[in-house]
């Protein structure tokens, strides 16, 4: 449960006595989970809480860009499950792209690129910390 009491995960016990389990949304922001267990009988255990991890480093900036001959499309490396913003030179955002769990980057721009135009990518992970 989180802070408000909503269910947010469930979880199993193994024969052996491990848990493994599933979180609904991403926590990493420290904020307070409570677990309880509960027996096939419908025995439950006494309230254990833990806070989240907190994730407050930026991630590194994004590397080995790629643009395709079209200028419109983009691949590169990142921070893994990220998500990358492109800005041009006044700060509008003109194109996005996201990493998958091995920090393969794909992204589009929202117009062609073919003429040297200064962009800025910017990582964005999980938790919300931006590259600088």
């Amino acid at each position: 449960k989180n802070a408000a009491g909503e269910f947010v995960g469930y979880g199993y016990v193994d024969s052996t006595g491990n848990v493994s389990g599933y979180l609904n949304q991403v926590y990493l922001k420290g904020e307070e989970l409570t677990f309880i267990v509960i027996d096939k009988a419908g025995n439950q255990s006494i309230e254990f809480k833990q806070n989240a991890l907190t994730d407050d480093i930026a991630p590194n900036p994004i590397e080995n860009i790629i643009f395709d001959i079209n200028g419109q499309n983009f691949t590169a490396q990142a921070e893994a499950d990220s998500r990358i913003e492109v800005k041009n030179a006044v700060g509008e955002v003109v194109g996005s792209g996201s990493t998958d769990n091995m920090g393969n980057v794909s992204g589009y721009f929202y117009q062609v690129y073919l003429h040297g135009e200064e962009l800025t990518f910017v990582v964005v992970d999980r938790a919300g910390n931006r590259s600088t």
